[in-house]
């Protein structure tokens, strides 16, 4: 019986452009309709972080209302992400 050095598994290289994240938005709209005045509340929750609801008009001509978080890492695309993904809140 021979053995085959030769490894199964290959690694990968993956290359990511230096490109700067400025802005990101991470939001959800509300899966109920709003039929009420339109609104937009913004809170500067911490620095270069800002959390917003506000009145959100479809496609489907319907209103829902969107919390959204407004962050500036002002980093670039690996660092932002890599920071994000090991955030502890």
């Amino acid at each position: 019986m021979t053995s085959n050095s030769s490894s199964k598994y290959h690694q990968h290289t993956i290359t990511i452009p230096l490109h700067s994240v400025t802005l990101w938005h991470f939001g959800t709209d509300s899966l109920v309709r709003y039929a009420g005045e339109k609104f937009e509340v913004t809170w500067e929750i911490a620095e270069n972080v800002l959390v917003r609801a506000y009145t959100k008009d479809l496609k489907d001509k319907e209103t829902r209302i969107r919390l959204e978080r407004q962050e500036y890492p002002n980093k670039t695309f690996a660092k932002a992400v890599e920071e994000k993904l090991n955030a502890h809140y």
